[in-house]
């Protein structure tokens, strides 16, 4: 695309990339120093204020705090261009009493809980506020940028769910939470978290020997669910990830627990496998009764933990486009995902109508969603490169490109 070689091409963005690849060191103390601040899902409020303060010490003294703890602040453009969101989410799945002491290894890697998803991403988008304010890069649409809360574990989205209802003007959204500088996707993976109890009254081993158990019926529960045939295509997953309960070896439980997450590309193939999932859990519970000649019967509760919906979208959309010519100007080399989809905030903002990317975080991690997380600082630099020529092109670059994104025609009221 013309205006995007424009843009590279252009001396505002050379000296972008020239101030993003300097920056590269302060940007990877704010990652470390960020990652060392507990934000379990839905308890990110120190670390969203320390992003806030952040972006403040930059020189920007017009930063939003929102009311479930976004934080952003608007680069406003000049002329009637679109408008544009792009954050990183600040929660992490760790509880809040997890060890962030910040490790280095003798082969470079800095190990951190956290450190990579998605603090790396949070850094990069001050890295790129930094190059804004340095370069005097001016806009012809708005950038809303920053980091928004609850994407992990039971945050339920809640982060960009709150964007999109108060920014209904939005006409793209950029979530930057991959794993590579190389990666883009522009399809959401629908997923499905459910908390099932299994009630019983408990008893005695020996001496209420006889009563429905709710361990049996939870295991019977399992034994069905992994014995499900799944699509290859689309991706379609299942996990049973926590089972807890009971007092002990000699007491029959009163209560056992299963968290499960159900996962899938396709809404049918979604649908379909929590009506499966259901049915296994309710055959479990039956079959457990009718072992036992006891008036004492099991019953079950299913509780929604987490609720993403499938979100297609087509790869030709202008800002996927956008994305993958960015990649291939910069000279990186794009690693498609199969389907195109991965389960981020990208869902929520496609499902609400607005086009919407996600992004890969630069340098090389691994250990994800472990207390061995790690982050080697190689290129990293180029991620925050990449993502700034992607919003450039998007909304213009002022007396070098006009807006590649079309503005959309938003509903009346």
């Amino acid at each position: 695309m013309k205006r995007i070689e424009d843009i590279f091409n252009s001396e505002q963005f050379k000296q972008a990339l020239t101030f993003i690849e300097e920056d590269r060191e302060h940007t990877l103390e704010q990652q470390i120093t960020l990652a060392q601040i507990p934000a379990w899902s839905n308890h990110e409020e120190k670390k969203a204020e320390r992003f806030a303060e952040m972006v403040k010490e930059i020189g920007y003294e017009d930063v939003t705090v929102d009311a479930v703890s976004n934080v952003y602040t608007v680069l406003k453009g000049s002329g009637d261009g679109p408008k544009v969101l792009i954050t990183a989410h600040c929660d992490t799945v760790f509880p809040l009493d997890t060890d962030l002491t910040v490790r280095r290894t003798p082969d470079g890697k800095i190990c951190c809980p956290g450190i990579c998803d998605d603090t790396r991403g949070m850094a990069e988008i001050l890295s790129i506020l930094r190059a804004v304010k340095a370069c005097g890069i001016r806009t012809v649409g708005d950038i809303i940028i920053g980091t928004d809360v609850g994407e992990e574990n039971l945050g339920g989205m809640r982060g960009i769910r709150h964007l999109c209802k108060t920014m209904p003007d939005l006409d793209g959204f950029i979530s930057i939470d991959l794993p590579n500088a190389n990666a883009l996707t522009h399809a959401g993976t629908g997923s499905l978290r459910l908390k099932i109890v299994f009630h019983g009254i408990g008893g005695h081993s020996f001496a209420a020997f006889g009563i429905p158990n709710p361990a049996y019926a939870l295991g019977g529960a399992i034994a069905r669910i992994a014995a499900f045939k799944v699509p290859e295509t689309p991706k379609t997953t299942f996990n049973v990830g926590v089972v807890s309960g009971g007092t002990g070896a000699t007491a029959i439980a009163r209560e056992m627990e299963m968290q499960v997450d159900i996962r899938s590309n396709g809404k049918e193939e979604l649908a379909e496998l929590e009506r499966k999932l259901k049915a296994a859990v309710k055959e479990a519970v039956e079959e457990e009764n009718a072992r036992w000649e006891s008036p004492d019967k099991l019953t079950y509760t299913i509780e929604v933990m987490g609720d993403l919906p499938v979100a297609p979208q087509s790869g030709d959309v202008t800002i996927a486009r956008v994305g993958l010519a960015c990649l291939k100007q910069m000279g990186i080399k794009h690693e498609p995902n199969p389907e195109g989809a991965s389960p981020t905030d990208s869902n929520m903002a496609i499902v609400s109508g607005i086009p919407a990317i996600t992004v890969g975080r630069g340098g090389i991690g691994g250990g994800g969603h472990s207390l061995e997380e790690w982050f080697m600082p190689v290129d990293e630099f180029k991620s925050p490169q990449r993502t700034l020529l992607i919003l450039l092109a998007l909304v213009g670059l002022e007396g070098v490109s006009t807006p590649i994104l079309e503005k959309r025609e938003k509903k009346s009221e």
